[in-house]
């Protein structure tokens, strides 16, 4: 919308000052206190297992959760673990799943990366683990920063994600209770 010709009109935000463009209308600490006590779907799906957390967070990579809840719910059901994907995924089947998220291709191959690391029959709850699951295709500081907090119980673990953040700043809150 223009001003007479001018250019645009300034938003406004509620008590009525001009924004700049590209300018957030909620503040931040309203984002917080709508997300805190949710728990995440890497907490939902994640059961303390580093493949699980990374495999919801390969799929929520520009997908948003409601999204990926169902495909989630459905990868989870075939497939409990990293090494029964392993063995009894096939490629078409999971391209097939993952097809309504976008990128199929490339979270395929992360999800098969990451059950490739993940299902050589060692404990994946020591640190060591969760660093070599993040040497892995599809898996970025979002997901390394999900399976610090979500298996390892490290609420410190720091990320650019602010409902991630959100969400560890209401559980250090909680003493790490959900």
């Amino acid at each position: 919308m223009t001003r007479g010709g001018i250019g645009p009109v300034p938003r406004r935000d509620a008590a009525g000052s001009p924004q700049p463009f590209g300018a957030r209308l909620r503040p931040r600490a309203a984002i917080r206190g709508a997300v805190g006590a949710a728990p995440l779907l890497q907490e939902r799906f994640g059961l303390r297992d580093p493949w699980r957390v990374a495999a919801v967070c390969c799929l929520l990579n520009r997908a948003r959760g409601r999204r990926a809840d169902p495909v989630l719910r459905e990868l989870f059901r075939r497939w409990p673990s990293a090494s029964r994907f392993r063995r009894d995924a096939e490629r078409a089947d999971v391209l097939a799943l993952v097809r309504p998220l976008g990128f199929h291709r490339s979270r395929t191959r992360a999800l098969f990366a990451t059950a490739r690391a993940a299902s050589d029959g060692r404990a994946l709850r020591r640190p060591s683990r969760v660093a070599r699951l993040a040497g892995c295709d599809g898996v970025g500081p979002y997901a390394v920063a999900s399976m610090r907090a979500f298996c390892l119980g490290d609420l410190t673990a720091t990320t650019a994600d602010r409902v991630l953040a959100a969400r560890l700043e209401w559980l250090r809150g909680c003493g790490g209770e959900r």
